[in-house]
């Protein structure tokens, strides 16, 4: 009877312990499921924050092109404003140089009749 009695205490002791592998087998699987989830996660992160700055660097590549644009735009503008201001310059010295030739034929011209003036008095 206590052949039997133990027989079935190791039986019962054999189920539980069949039980208790399965159970630690089942958390075992959950342990490498919610790992394997972790280590999604963080690679999706990765990936995430890696494009990210991928965005930021075009950004800042885009913004420095178009940084560069606007000062060649402004170089050229200022280069076409100078040489306005260049070519006004020369046309005034050209106006003021015609407008004293001019000046100087009338004084002339005024003498010449003056002097013709003066001998036809005489």
């Amino acid at each position: 009877k206590r052949l039997k009695s133990a027989k079935a205490e190791r039986s019962a002791l054999e189920v539980e312990l069949s039980r208790a592998e399965a159970t630690a087998t089942g958390a075992e699987q959950e342990a490498r499921a919610a790992r394997a989830l972790v280590d999604m996660r963080r690679a999706r992160h990765a990936t995430e924050v890696k494009e990210a700055w991928q965005r930021i660097a075009l950004a800042e590549g885009e913004a420095q092109e178009e940084v560069e644009a606007m000062d060649a735009h402004t170089q050229r503008e200022a280069s076409a404003a100078k040489q306005y201001l260049e070519d006004s310059e020369h046309a005034l010295q050209e106006e003021a140089r015609c407008a004293a030739m001019d000046r100087e034929r009338r004084i002339a011209a005024s003498r010449v009749r003056i002097a013709a003036a003066m001998r036809h008095a005489d």
